[in-house]
């Protein structure tokens, strides 16, 4: 929708030489200079993000295809929306055989510890990556504990209004993965989106 030829005729004759007009809206900024109309026009923009029905989008992460089909899908829903994106991933705790190899040398602990989380950073880093691509900015949280618990703590305090999540498909062999996702959607204290 451009600005009819006559209206902004009008406003330059009143010494107003700039406008724009503000995309879903039926409006129509002008103002002297551009960065009189950039103001008032990101706060418009505000206006229009806060009446968004989804403002903060959390993408439940991991190493996963699914959960990175689930952050693709979260990166376009966010830039449509313009609404804030976050991922939260669960940090697995070590597996049990590592007890064995820090009784035999306590630095082993720390290394493997240390490891963990330099993999956890660059799953992040990866995260970051994509939606930067697209024009997003990302935030990414890392926390510890159960998956559900955890992700749903995570998304009372941060006030999230969508959890998007990765499906996967239903087979004997990913059963506690499928009952940890339906687990996650019962108790998400928000709408939840799942991505095949």
């Amino acid at each position: 929708m451009g600005a009819p030829s006559d209206v902004v005729q009008c406003w330059r004759l009143a010494g107003m030489s700039s406008c724009r007009i503000v995309p879903d809206e039926e409006l129509l900024v002008a103002g002297a200079n551009e960065r009189e109309i950039g103001c008032v026009y990101e706060t418009i923009g505000l206006r229009v993000r806060e009446r968004a029905m989804f403002r903060r989008i959390v993408v439940a992460y991991n190493e996963s295809p699914e959960s990175q089909r689930a952050l693709e899908s979260g990166v376009q829903l966010a830039k449509s929306l313009n609404a804030e994106l976050q991922t939260v991933t669960v940090r697995a705790d070590l597996p049990a055989y590592t007890a064995y190899a820090a009784a035999l040398d306590a630095s082993t602990l720390e290394t493997l510890e240390a490891d963990h989380l330099t993999a956890y950073e660059s799953l992040q880093l990866r995260a970051r990556s994509l939606a930067e691509s697209h024009g997003i900015e990302l935030s990414c949280h890392l926390i510890d504990g159960g998956p559900v618990d955890s992700i749903a703590d995570f998304l009372r305090k941060h006030k999230v209004d969508l959890l998007v999540i990765g499906l996967h498909q239903r087979t004997s062999h990913l059963a506690r993965m499928w009952s940890t996702v339906y687990e996650l959607a019962q108790e998400a204290p928000c709408s939840v989106l799942g991505v095949h």
